[in-house]
């Protein structure tokens, strides 16, 4: 243990402090004034402090002076004056200089310095009769007995203190301001436990490396610790300094350790990904191959169904020509035996008739129910047929008044209908004869099985639709449907000579090709886009009575009126202006009466008023956004918050806003209209969005894009705009982002409006996707780029293609800043309710 090291814990516990390092800048060697920090010479009789290579310079050997070498400037050097210290203060129990001797300690205890070892015997003394004026303190009360260390000065105990690095000492915060000289470098709120010794309340300066403790100078001095293993004492700095490298080096080492284990990973993670595609693809080829396959097989059996049924309804008509040669030989005999029966007679012959017919109706239910000639036995054909002729003259011997009974037939058993969206009429199944008579009803039954029943009517008419229609069953592609056609008598008293029944076998899809309906693989998309079609139509059969009525051609005008004032006011200038937009047209939808134009007005003055405003609103929101966010795309936000406000209160205006979304922009389901057989081209442009003008023309490709846009915004606006109450569930939230990206990769690609409509709902949800799926959108993303992208490229290869190469440098991006997109310009805060 070397005299003059100190124990500097600024480098242990804290970072230097700017006062700090400004001080050190005034200690400079005296000769070439150059900043030294880590030794300095002194010599006490020539009262100067040298640099070592100043010392060795500038003074001789020869002088045969004292030096000493000092670790730091406190341990000799007064850090407030920049001088020697040559006084040892009893008081403040510390070094002085000539200038603290005159000032600060001007009426203190000092003694001139003796030397290193005289100066720490003193300061044990002086800690020694600390000590036992505590002791007596502590002794005289013991009901104020506590810890034992305390501050310096007002001895009063606390939890933290503040360490001086240059003084070597601690004091409390009273007594920090009160007693502590300015300009020293202090560690503020420091645990007593962790900088001083709990035995002598002095400060750990050194280290022992044998015994792996901190010591204080009194625990070496005056305890003797630590004096067999004097050699293995180090300055605590220093000990704290290996502590560090060592701990920031196991810091290093886990960093590399981690960051090749996230290489490994993410290399692992690549491999996965890439088997996957391509286990796919091979699946997806695979699976192709079998389809096709599978189709090929099941055409060829259908063929010789066909041919096979065929044969058997040839021979299943020629046992009915035999039957009907039969009955015409046995009915010439009965009309001779009937010119010979009496009168008397004829009543008991009329009941025993009665039985035969019954027999006789019997058995040729039995005949139209066979399915095989085989099934024909030559008793049935001579016996049940042979009194047919007699039962029509013995009807009109009694004049028992006949009836007209129509035929049903079917056209063909077997029918393939290709396309199954499309309505289905009795009519194209079967044929009714004499279908102008009353006394019959036409019963129609569509089962998915034998057993399973999907829809039954006990009266349809020949032109009525059965399915495809709204309250009807909606075919489904490559699915079989038995439909079952009976023809019944209505009245009771009427007994007819059958009840005549024929059966069809529809089959759906077959042969079916793409172009016909491009919906997603399940059919999903398509079947909501018929349903809420359906639902919109209903609403407007609804409110017709106020749109044709003359008597409520006013009320209708004001109803319009209150709803169209909001819509022509919308903005983003605050939240304020917001919500009194939304405020108006919640009123006006609860029923309360509102002002317009010195008129009040209610949507309680009629039944349908209300469904007619919902209905109103739902169609001037998709018209803003085709009129007016097509040619400002940032005006989609508020008038998308509104409506979101809206959909909160009123969730039935939701399907009718999705409703009017899909009528004038089909891409929004997504849905490509097909182009129907001898379908005129301006017919099929139309059922794709297309608008025409006063003469007739369409519109240009550009403007149809801009306007699709302007609605795709606004429809993607309203999945990323939040609702007025924050706690509130949202009506139409971004996962309906994902579900459309998920099934427009199953559509049929068109180059210019497919990759528009891709680009407006990356732009507006995108960073929204980001933030919800994270790593999942990422590979979204690279699907569109490997996938996607190539099939619109190479359909654009014919004409256009600048949307697709937007789309591609826009997810290329996105890849690149691993799935973030950037939020679209115009967006609103999430405060904006409330600012």
């Amino acid at each position: 243990m070397t005299d003059g090291k100190k124990f500097n814990w600024g480098k242990t516990l804290a970072s230097l402090s700017e006062a700090t390092q400004k001080l050190m800048e005034k200690y400079v060697c005296k000769q070439c004034n150059v900043r030294n920090y880590s030794h300095w010479n002194v010599c006490r009789d020539c009262n100067i402090f040298l640099c070592d290579g100043c010392i060795e310079r500038n003074h001789s050997p020869v002088l045969q002076h004292e030096v000493t070498r000092y670790m730091g400037f406190s341990e000799f050097g007064c850090p407030d004056h920049i001088r020697i210290c040559n006084f040892f203060c009893f008081d403040c129990t510390r070094l002085r200089c000539e200038t603290c001797k005159e000032n600060e300690c001007r009426h203190h205890k000092l003694t001139k310095d003796i030397g290193i070892k005289e100066i720490r015997t003193n300061r044990a003394k002086q800690t020694a009769f600390t000590r036992s004026v505590h002791k007596m303190k502590s002794s005289s009360n013991t009901s104020l007995a506590g810890p034992a260390h305390r501050c310096r000065y007002c001895f009063t105990t606390h939890e933290r203190y503040n360490l001086c690095e240059d003084c070597l000492d601690f004091f409390c915060d009273s007594c920090l301001v009160n007693y502590h000289p300015p300009g020293h470098s202090v560690c503020k709120r420091i645990p007593f436990s962790v900088f001083a010794c709990r035995e002598h309340k002095a400060v750990y300066r050194y280290f022992c490396n044998h015994c792996k403790e901190l010591r204080c100078e009194d625990c070496i001095l005056m305890e003797g610790q630590c004096s067999g293993h004097a050699d293995r004492l180090e300055q605590s700095v220093k000990h704290m300094a290996h502590e560090q490298t060592k701990f920031e080096e196991t810091v290093d080492n886990s960093s590399q350790t981690i960051d090749t284990l996230l290489i490994e990973l993410d290399q692992i993670e690549d491999q996965f990904t890439m088997r996957a595609m391509l286990s796919r693809d091979t699946l997806r080829q695979e699976m192709t191959s079998l389809q096709n396959l599978i189709t090929e097989k099941e055409t060829q059996l259908f063929g010789d169904f066909e041919e096979e049924y065929q044969c058997c309804i040839n021979r299943i008509r020629e046992c009915k020509m035999r039957c009907g040669n039969l009955m015409e030989e046995n009915g010439e005999i009965v009309s001779k035996s009937l010119q010979i029966l009496r009168k008397n007679n004829l009543h008991a012959f009329f009941f025993s008739a009665q039985k035969m017919w019954s027999r006789l109706d019997k058995h040729k239910k039995a005949l139209d129910s066979l399915s095989c000639p085989d099934d024909v036995l030559h008793s049935q054909i001579l016996v049940p047929f042979s009194l047919t002729e007699e039962k029509r003259k013995l009807e009109q011997s009694l004049q028992i008044q006949n009836f007209d009974c129509p035929s049903l037939e079917c056209h063909r058993h077997t029918v393939y209908y290709k396309d199954y969206s499309k309505p289905l009429r009795v009519d194209e199944m079967v044929t009714i004869s004499n279908s102008t008579s009353s006394t019959f009803s036409l019963s129609v039954e569509i089962k998915s099985s034998v057993k399973d029943t999907l829809w039954k009517s006990d009266d349809c008419a020949c032109q009525q639709y059965i399915a495809n229609v709204f309250g009807r069953v909606i075919l489904k592609p490559n699915r079989r449907y038995l439909l079952k056609f009976t023809l019944q008598s209505k009245e009771d008293r009427i007994v007819p000579e059958t009840v005549k029944s024929c059966h069809v076998l529809l089959i759906t899809g077959i042969g079916f090709s793409e172009r016909k309906i491009n919906c997603d693989a399940r059919f999903g998309a398509y079947m909501e886009y018929i349903k809420l079609q359906q639902k919109l139509g209903k609403t407007e059969a609804v409110i017709n009575v106020i749109s044709s009525s003359q008597h409520l051609k006013s009320l209708k005008f004001d109803l319009m009126k209150a709803a169209s004032i909001p819509f022509n006011a919308f903005s983003a200038v605050s939240g304020a202006h917001m919500r009194n937009n939304l405020e108006r047209l919640l009123v006006l939808l609860s029923g309360q009466q509102v002002e317009i134009n010195n008129k009040r007005v209610s949507v309680s003055k009629h039944p349908t008023a209300l469904n007619f405003c919902k209905y109103l609103i739902a169609k001037m929101i998709v018209k803003n956004g085709e009129e007016q966010v097509s040619s400002n795309f940032e005006s989609a936000f508020p008038l998308a918050a509104v409506a979101v406000g809206l959909l909160v209160e009123h969730s039935d205006i939701k399907d009718l806003l999705l409703g009017h979304f899909h009528s004038l922009c089909p891409y929004t389901v997504p849905y490509q209209t097909p182009r129907l057989d001898q379908q005129s081209t301006e017919d099929y442009y139309k059922s794709l969005g297309y608008k025409q003008d006063s003469d007739g023309n369409l519109e240009t490709q550009e403007k149809f894009l801009r306007r699709m846009s302007g609605i795709m915004r606004l429809f993607a606006s309203l999945m990323v705009s939040l609702p007025p109450q924050r706690l509130s569930a949202h009506p139409f939230g971004i996962e309906n982002a994902w579900l459309w990206l998920s099934r427009v990769v199953n559509i049929r690609t068109h180059p210019d409006i497919t990759a528009t409509m891709v680009i407006d709902l990356l732009e507006v949800t995108g960073h929204a996707l980001h933030r919800e799926y994270r790593k999942q959108f990422l590979k979204m993303l690279l699907v569109l780029f490997h996938e996607y992208v190539p099939k619109l490229k190479l359909a654009a290869s014919s004409g256009g293609g600048e949307a697709v190469y937007r789309l591609e440098a826009l997810i290329k991006t996105g890849i690149e800043h691993q799935g973030h997109i950037p939020p679209p310009e115009g967006l609103l805060s999430q405060n904006v309710w409330f600012s």
